[in-house]
């Protein structure tokens, strides 16, 4: 680093797993002009070639299932779990392969593979389950059906905001609290593409008198939206503890995302409730007066 506006950043980086991408952002504030005078850039082609051959295998293997050439199929998704365990898209078509083919020993296995790394992916674990209904392991598919049911809100109500999140719906057990009481909430998040920024969520109960603030971050801050992968749903099992002084009357459940430094102004909802908005009115709850 040198004077006020000047300065060096290195950003080392690899790329693993199915779904990369690389993306390079720079951030800087400054009372002077920023000028970017040379990027690098490197790659390992090594690592690079390794993954051709990687997408060549699963390439092989998808058209293999497709034509009913299940021991091909198998043949090639295991090459690519061979030469990256951690290709977990590639569970889920050699199981089915497997039980194509007879082995159902080695197909259950490679199911629960499955079912661990996809436990807050809803739609790979329906997969997971047809694959269970296939082998008939009963308890096996119970285990998922109750989790897909956690994932599931008791009410609808989806918006789509734009940077790569969707809201799903909510449970709400009870819509009548006392002033100092608790009020059970629960929130179903959804990526739908990878969040750039860690965004705030408010969560305000507007009604008589000054709203009610519960703004926080996903999960309590137990989940980073940025390292959310498309599909992942996060269930948020929220408290919220009415003020004592709170006055009697009807509220509105109210929520939004938003980033104090980069996103003062809230995220846009695209689609579904609330769209052209920027916070979206979910439920109504009433603070009901004390005897």
């Amino acid at each position: 680093a040198g004077e006020v506006g000047e300065g060096r950043v290195e950003l080392p980086f690899s790329l693993e797993g199915d779904g990369d991408r690389l993306e390079l952002r720079l951030e800087f504030t400054s009372p002077r002009a920023l000028i970017v005078e040379q990027v690098k850039v490197g790659a390992d082609i090594k690592a690079h070639m390794r993954g051709v051959l990687r997408w060549y295998h699963g390439a092989q293997g998808l058209v293999a299932l497709k034509a009913k050439q299940y021991q091909s199929a198998v043949e090639a998704f295991q090459e690519v779990l061979r030469q990256a365990p951690g290709s977990r898209w590639a569970y889920l078509p050699l199981a089915k392969a497997l039980i194509e083919v007879g082995k159902l020993e080695p197909a259950y296995n490679v199911a629960y593979r499955a079912e661990e790394a996809y436990r807050a992916f809803p739609g790979r674990l329906r997969q997971v389950a047809e694959l269970y209904k296939a082998l008939r392991k009963e308890k096996d598919l119970a285990r998922v059906e109750k989790n897909l049911g956690h994932l599931r809100p008791s009410v609808q109500r989806v918006s789509r905001f734009a940077d790569g999140l969707t809201l799903l719906g909510y449970d709400l057990p009870k819509a009548q609290v006392k002033p100092g009481d608790k009020l059970e909430i629960n929130f179903y998040w959804q990526a739908w593409q990878k969040v750039p920024l860690d965004y705030s969520i408010y969560l305000h109960l507007r009604g008589p008198g000054r709203p009610l603030n519960f703004d926080h971050h996903l999960d309590h801050g137990r989940v980073t939206m940025t390292a959310l992968s498309p599909g992942q749903v996060v269930r948020e099992d929220f408290t919220l503890r009415i003020p004592a002084n709170a006055p009697p009357g009807k509220y509105q459940v109210v929520l939004g995302l938003w980033d104090p430094v980069l996103a003062p102004e809230a995220v846009e909802i695209t689609q579904g409730e609330g769209a052209g908005g920027k916070d979206v009115n979910l439920a109504e709850v009433e603070v009901v007066k004390v005897p």
